[in-house]
């Protein structure tokens, strides 16, 4: 597990197989010395060992189709709590049964790889031994594989979300002190705002869920933020907070400014395909010469025609280009092939869970900055930078409406399946926005904004 890795793990990875070799053969052996134990030796019934044989090979496919459908659409990500819950109380509520816990969460799966199992089995048996077909219907295996493949979704989740909560918990960091020391040492350099310089990726998502706890809830934290550096008088610490989250969320809207820019030279080539130049430079057809030597009444009738046959062109070509923008519609046969070819072959991510993740927490921490300086920034500190940074999230806002209306015209190099993330992202943004309207509405209203900022606001406000 980790914070930066893939919400569905790539099957070209050696490491991915490993584990997943390890996690098959450990069930798979289970099972087996489950039979052997439980086989009669001195036994000379055929039917039995028929029923024995049918019962290992469906439980055999069911474990190798739970282990590679858990282990390839599970989330390993590491992901930080959404509340400042107490542990205990987190698990807690993980392990209590309700509508919306882990252990309905699963059930899904559980059925689908019973499915597939079947599938397979059915096959084998066809192959192996036709007449065995007859122990699919018996209760007892079916209870058996359901309870087992049942078992090892629950368990394996439910291990995954515990390490998850053990492993990642808020750590509060050092702030800078205020004072300007003339010789630092290594005790001065180890606080929060040098993480973004010198630590991991690790570090920094640790380090800016603290930064987003102070905007949110620490007053006295808080209070070091704006404060004044000492000698100099000079906002260091919030301008150093401030760039921090400026830098990730810039950092973002170059990622979408870059794919916009792929979508803009797609929609040029189709467009150039489409509407392509009928006539040559020189304007000397064959036909316009024909035309020259007409009678003016005739020739302005052709005229009329050529307009009237120009208008439709560019009509039908309208509707091609219009065709040809809309989403592709695939077949079913299609999807399969390209969900395949995806496997080996991954598609490129315009953002990843990460990218999303630091730029929410980045949105909601600038916001709550504003929003308190307007009652605890005794030296202004803030509000010189409130219109600075207002445009710097409206930039954003515009990449992104931009990206969602045309992701569509990306080719199978691409993944497109993230309207969870960006959907987070606008939502961690309109809630910037009403927070900021809330203390600083008349900054809205003063239009000093240029058509798309304006644009961007009535999507936000």
């Amino acid at each position: 597990m980790n914070v930066a890795a893939e919400e569905v793990l790539e099957w070209k990875n050696a490491t991915n197989w490993a584990f997943l070799g390890a996690l098959s053969f450990g069930e798979c052996l289970n099972l087996f010395l489950i039979f052997i134990n439980a086989r009669h030796h001195d036994s000379n019934n055929s039917e039995g060992e028929d029923v024995a044989s049918a019962k290992f090979a469906f439980l055999f496919i069911s474990l190798v189709l739970v282990s590679f459908d858990f282990y390839f659409n599970t989330n390993f990500q590491y992901t930080l709590p959404q509340s400042t819950f107490k542990i205990q109380n987190m698990l807690l509520a993980l392990l209590t049964p309700s509508a919306d816990s882990v252990y309905l969460f699963r059930i899904k799966n559980v059925f689908s790889c019973i499915k597939n199992a079947t599938i397979i089995w059915l096959g084998y048996q066809l192959i192996y031994d036709i007449y065995g077909i007859r122990f699919i219907i018996t209760t007892s295996i079916l209870i058996h594989v359901f309870l087992t493949v049942y078992r090892i979704n629950l368990t394996y989740t439910l291990a995954t979300e515990v390490l998850n909560l053990i492993v990642m918990q808020p750590y509060p960091f050092e702030l800078p002190s205020k004072y300007n020391v003339a010789e630092p040492g290594a005790k001065e350099f180890k606080h929060l705002m040098n993480v973004f310089d010198f630590g991991d990726t690790t570090h920094k998502l640790f380090a800016l869920y603290d930064l987003r706890l102070i905007a949110m809830s620490d007053f006295n934290r808080r209070q070091e933020i704006f404060a004044l550096s000492v000698p100099g008088n000079f906002p260091r610490n919030w301008i150093s907070a401030k760039n921090i989250c400026i830098g990730i969320i810039d950092s973002l809207n170059d990622i979408f400014v870059q794919v916009n820019e792929v979508i803009k030279s797609i929609k040029m080539h189709d467009a150039a395909l489409i509407y392509c130049d009928r006539s040559p430079s020189s304007g000397r057809t064959r036909e316009e010469r024909l035309r020259r030597t007409l009678h003016p009444a005739l020739r302005e009738k052709d005229d009329k025609n050529e307009r009237f046959e120009n208008v439709a062109k560019d009509e039908a070509n309208k509707e091609k280009l219009q065709q040809k923008l809309k989403p592709n519609q695939l077949s079913k046969y299609d999807k399969l092939v390209k969900k395949i070819l995806c496997l080996w072959y991954p598609p490129k991510r315009t953002i990843t869970f990460l990218n999303q993740t630091l730029a929410v927490y980045s949105i909601e921490t600038i916001a709550n900055f504003m929003v308190c300086s307007y009652e605890e920034d005794a030296y202004g500190s803030v509000q010189g930078d409130v219109e600075h940074i207002i445009r710097r999230l409206l930039v954003l806002s515009n990449s992104i409406d931009s990206y969602s209306k045309g992701k569509h015209m990306l080719d199978s190099q691409w993944r497109i399946d993230d309207e969870l993330m960006i959907k987070n992202i606008n939502t961690a943004l309109k809630e910037c926005f009403d927070l900021i309207s809330r203390q600083f509405g008349e900054i809205f209203k003063d239009g000093q904004f240029n058509d798309d900022e304006q644009a961007a606001l009535r999507r936000l406000l």
